[in-house]
């Protein structure tokens, strides 16, 4: 799910090179760059939203985002 955040704003503040105008005009409102510190801070909804992740350790899932972060800004 976290993923498909990052994926969901890359999609939408993108454009391909061969149609993008001199000034990007982003289709949509475009929420801001989820970051470790942002996904880390919806830990508490995520599991309201989602019951099975409550017998999750908070702290596997802090450090599975810690990793997803660290992919990411290898990637970018």
């Amino acid at each position: 799910m976290r993923d498909s955040q990052r994926l969901d704003w890359l999609n939408r503040t993108k454009c391909q090179i061969d149609r993008c105008s001199i000034i990007s005009c982003p289709i949509g409102e475009i929420p801001c760059r989820p970051d470790y510190y942002f996904q880390q801070s919806a830990l508490k909804e995520t599991k309201q939203l989602f019951p099975e992740y409550k017998e999750i350790y908070s702290e596997v899932q802090q450090i599975n985002l810690q990793k997803l972060d660290k992919a990411w800004k290898r990637f970018g």
